[in-house]
């Protein structure tokens, strides 16, 4: 069910709130019981698996504070909620939050992926002081 924008300065009314209400649910009800086969493939093996069973995790680190120089490496290491069965597939990305002209220059690396964590290897290819952070996303079951 499509529910309809509300008017600018309209108030929420209940029946509103019931549709939007009943369309998450339908929703969800979708998603829990999709029979939709995703492929996974960790440690050499591929698996067909159904969409529901797929676990996403994402977060953000802070970059490390204070005065860098150039050519330094910091480890970050991420541990995930809950363990993955397998190694999941991770992507990390650094996001300037630096509100000057100048942004900062590093490189972010995946170092090693298990079960339980993340471990990635920023490297700061210019002197500076960093402010931002790195975001994490890791699939898998």
């Amino acid at each position: 069910m499509k529910i309809q924008y509300p008017e600018r300065g309209q108030p929420l009314d209940v029946d509103y709130l019931y549709q939007m209400a009943k369309s998450i649910n339908s929703l969800h009800d979708k998603l829990g019981s999709s029979r939709t086969l995703s492929s996974i493939f960790s440690n050499n093996v591929q698996q067909s698996l159904g969409t529901s069973m797929i676990r996403l995790y994402s977060t953000q680190k802070v970059l490390p504070s204070g005065d860098m120089t150039a050519g330094k490496t910091e480890d970050i290491t991420v541990t995930f909620d809950t363990a993955f069965s397998y190694p999941p597939v991770v992507t990390c990305t650094i996001q300037n939050n630096n509100t000057s002209s100048k942004a900062f220059n590093a490189i972010a690396t995946i170092k090693n992926v298990g079960t339980t964590y993340v471990t990635i290897t920023v490297r700061f290819n210019e002197a500076g002081k960093p402010d931002g952070v790195i975001n994490v996303i890791a699939i898998g079951t």
